[in-house]
């Protein structure tokens, strides 16, 4: 979708995280340093009770500017 608006991963400022479980914080930060490389945008990282589909763990919302 970055693409579509013509942005890449460089454009990503922000990252919110939504986690059914706050424990599993440290292992979304060991794969986004497998998958992305340079330094992590300012983010947000909050324990919710439940999301959007059952079974779900994490929610990723980027925010990118153009």
């Amino acid at each position: 979708m970055l693409d579509e608006a013509g942005a890449s991963q460089d454009s990503i400022v922000k990252l919110n995280l939504y986690l059914t479980d706050i424990a599993n914080l440290r292992e979304y930060g060991r794969v986004r340093a497998e998958l992305v490389s340079g330094a992590a945008p300012a983010g947000t990282a909050v324990q919710v009770g439940a999301l959007a589909i059952p079974g779900m763990l994490l929610e990723v919302e980027a925010v990118a500017v153009v």
